[in-house]
């Protein structure tokens, strides 16, 4: 069968338009964009933003613990605090790509 000529070009969709959820600020509760980095109330970082950034310094603050511990005892004692401290600053790592991803930069410290 062959196509007709005469037929109409399937109609295009409309332009999508962006969804804005607003949500309450973690520190002043004032309606602030779901995207956005800082609150345009209160000037703060978001509230999740900063407990993941928290979360990265306390894990690496125990791997720096840990691995310098296993660099200063003998024998299997130190291999055993050395894989613990790699294992929170595999943690630490976890949590410094989560912020990163949101800031949309690795150079945030």
């Amino acid at each position: 069968m062959e196509p007709r000529a005469n037929t109409p070009p399937p109609p295009t969709p409309p332009p999508m338009q962006q969804m804005t959820n607003k949500v309450n600020c973690g520190w002043c509760n004032q309606l602030m964009d779901s995207t956005a980095i800082r609150c345009t109330g209160c000037g703060k970082i978001r509230k999740d933003i900063y407990n993941n950034k928290v979360a990265g310094y306390i894990l690496s603050f125990i791997a720096m613990i840990f691995v310098l511990t296993g660099l200063f005892t003998e024998g299997t004692t130190s291999i055993v605090f050395s894989v613990i401290g790699l294992l929170f600053a595999a943690g630490s790592f976890y949590f410094y790509s989560k912020v990163s991803k949101l800031l949309k930069s690795w150079w945030w410290i």
